[in-house]
């Protein structure tokens, strides 16, 4: 691994930072269509053998997925979570000696 300079920390506190306030700003995530019926083949995916779920027969079958379900809602402790490590990152990387 290479040797982290105090730029890297400050960058990626920064980095870690924005997206946290991105997260306390923004409630919801609404996904296109795409993604949406992605996500839906990797969550209902079934064992060999097994019955699948007529929502997963009907996704894996080719269907639209409905609107109500193509949202994400990121947990609410995920923001502060993001927000303090970027902030203790910053002031790791100011209080870093230079080299």
């Amino acid at each position: 691994m290479p040797n982290l300079t105090r730029n890297h920390y400050f960058f990626l506190g920064m980095l870690i930072l924005l997206v946290g306030l991105q997260f306390r700003f923004v409630q919801t995530y609404k996904l296109k269509q795409p993604v949406a019926k992605y996500i839906a083949k990797k969550i209902h995916k079934t064992a060999p053998g097994e019955e699948p779920t007529p929502e997963a027969a009907y996704v894996q079958s080719g269907g639209d997925i409905p609107d109500n379900k193509r949202s994400v809602q990121p947990p609410k402790y995920l923001n502060l979570s993001c927000i303090s490590i970027g902030a203790v990152l910053i002031l790791h990387g100011v209080a870093m000696r230079p080299n």
